[in-house]
């Protein structure tokens, strides 16, 4: 997986299953194309209001720490490395609210 730098919100994402086979991911959120560093926020705000599960979880953010630190541990060892932890992914912001209001 290839992502731009998250500081400067521009840039492809781009995914292989082979070092050759680079396929740019679609853009599909409303919010993809900007500066929309709120973006979090709003969704966790959204997310306690509805009584949702916001993405900023325990669950979800630890199951990131292990990922990221797999990667580190799976390239130093040169192996596979299997993941502890799991998370259920929680439901989207809303799509069809009208473009910067939440309800």
């Amino acid at each position: 997986m290839i992502v731009p730098d998250p500081n400067n919100f521009q840039g492809d994402v781009k995914t292989a299953h082979r070092k050759e086979d680079w396929m740019l991911a679609k853009q599909i959120h409303p919010y993809g194309d900007g500066n929309y560093r709120i973006l979090g926020l709003a969704d966790m705000a959204q997310a306690i209001v509805s009584n949702r599960q916001h993405r900023a979880n325990q669950d979800v953010s630890l199951h990131v720490l292990e990922i990221m630190e797999s990667i580190l541990r799976s390239a130093n060892a040169g192996r596979r490395i299997e993941l502890k932890y799991s998370c259920a992914r929680p439901e989207p912001m809303r799509a069809d609210l009208p473009f910067g209001i939440l309800e």
